[in-house]
């Protein structure tokens, strides 16, 4: 049986314990070329030569080790961390699990075993276009695989993620509205329970001096009333003698009379409208009417009103200054201001809340307001002039100073920005004129007082342009 089975091992062919052929030379044949047979062990354990390369071309990888880069690439995908070897590749089939390493260098190898369609693994031939095009698929299949495992991490661990930010994101921003918006319910409930306090306390002064005025006038009256029915009395009742008598003491409840004097009319008893000013409310009431309230659409400029120094955009919205070369006669009107570059709205406000907004972004002096339409308009009079007469109110800009103008009284306004849209909120019953600043939401100033007829939207430009925008 031993003598059998070294004839069988030295003919050419054993059998490893996986079952797996692999061809050894025949020791003869190396007795014959005067060096030792190698083992079959020694072969695997041995250095394999790479194939001859043109250029940078890699080389031809076997087919029994993609079939391994394959499975070590599903089986990474696949969440493995570590991949155990026993003769060749764990999980790999049979006919490729350890074939890899058995394959003698610079022998022939059969189908399947290292080698395509029986080819030499590293002869001196070039590889084969089948082989070349199995190498690149194999290439393609693990940059696929791996763009698979982006997808899948993204997919699986990544958007889940994300969606879960996003909704403690969510929930974070709504909880912050929230407590914004009931800090500003309680600031209002608790600004407007002071001021409704401070209304109910100012109707009852106004009601008390009421009463004491009327208690002290009613004594005077019942002192009056009772002078006047004895002198009435003596008249009626007394004859000459008796008068004459009595003359004295008629003469001093007479001068008892003279000592009542004539009422008047006190402004401790009117109500104090002041005490409602809040700047608060004031700055809450400006912000939510400019955000709600449109400027109405007919507010458009008044063609006939504009200055010869302006030229008007073909929308009515948008006043520009022109220099003298580009300035050109107009049509003569009652309502055209020939001297200072001003200009009229269309519409005028007797009633309710308006407001609207000019852009006003580049120019460095211009102004806007509101005005009687009893304004004057020729000549270059302070009464054709915005804000030097009675019949205008305007805010005034010019060489980066502000100010309000009025009746020729002028109040210097110290602004921290320069505005770029100017807002006009006018409330004709309140009397009440606002300049606001729509973007970092700043009162420029405010303006009390009483209108008594329709006001007009009032402009003027002397430097580049100004727009009155639609909303």
């Amino acid at each position: 049986r031993q003598q059998t089975t070294s004839d069988q091992g030295a003919a050419g062919g054993t059998h490893d314990g996986s079952g797996d052929r692999t061809r050894c030379g025949s020791a003869g044949s190396a007795e014959r070329q005067g060096r030792e047979a190698p083992s079959c062990a020694e072969r695997s354990r041995g250095p394999r030569r790479r194939l001859r390369t043109d250029g940078d071309r890699r080389p031809p990888v076997p087919r029994a080790q993609r079939a391994a880069r394959l499975v070590l690439l599903d089986r990474r995908s696949a969440g493995v961390l570590g991949v155990r070897h026993h003769r060749g590749v764990q999980g790999a089939p049979s006919d490729v699990r350890g074939r890899e390493s058995l394959v003698p260098q610079g022998e022939w190898a059969p189908q399947g075993c290292g080698g395509v369609g029986g080819r030499r693994v590293d002869g001196d031939d070039q590889p084969s276009l089948p082989f070349l095009l199995q190498n690149k698929l194999v290439d393609l299949c693990e940059k696929l695989q791996l763009k698979r495992s982006a997808v899948e991490k993204f997919t699986e661990v990544t958007l889940p993620a994300r969606k879960v930010a996003v909704q403690a994101d969510a929930s974070a921003a709504r909880e912050v509205v929230v407590q914004r918006f009931n800090l500003v319910r309680d600031t209002c409930e608790e600004e407007e329970q002071h001021l409704l306090e401070v209304i109910h306390g100012e109707e009852e002064r106004a009601n008390q001096n009421g009463l004491t005025q009327r208690a002290h006038w009613a004594e005077s009256l019942q002192l009056i009333s009772s002078i006047r029915d004895h002198l009435v009395s003596a008249l009626t009742e007394m004859d000459d003698h008796n008068i004459v008598m009595s003359t004295k003491k008629i003469l001093e409840k007479a001068e008892a009379a003279d000592h009542v004097p004539e009422p008047l009319d006190s402004k401790q008893l009117d109500f104090d409208s002041s005490c409602t000013r809040s700047p608060l409310l004031l700055g809450m009431w400006a912000t939510a009417a400019l955000m709600c309230r449109a400027a109405p659409a007919t507010l458009i400029i008044n063609e006939k009103t504009v200055s010869p120094l302006l030229g008007i955009s073909a929308d009515l919205r948008t006043l520009t200054f022109l220099p003298k070369r580009e300035r050109k006669p107009c049509e003569y009107s009652p309502e055209r201001f020939d001297e200072w570059p001003n200009a009229l709205a269309t519409s005028p406000f007797s009633s309710g809340v308006v407001t609207w907004l000019v852009e006003v972004k580049g120019s460095s002096a211009y102004k806007m307001g509101v005005t009687y339409r009893r304004l004057a308009r020729k000549g270059k009079s302070n009464e054709t002039r915005l804000g030097y007469n009675v019949h205008s109110w305007v805010l005034s800009h010019y060489d980066g100073d502000y100010c309000f103008s009025h009746a020729g009284h002028h109040l210097s306004l110290h602004l921290l920005r320069r505005p770029s849209r100017v807002g006009v909120l006018l409330d004709y019953a309140a009397g009440q004129l606002l300049f606001f600043d729509p973007e970092s939401c700043a009162i420029l100033h405010s303006h009390h007082g009483h209108f008594e007829a329709p006001l007009y939207p009032a402009f003027a430009v002397a430097d580049r342009s100004i727009t009155l925008l639609c909303s």
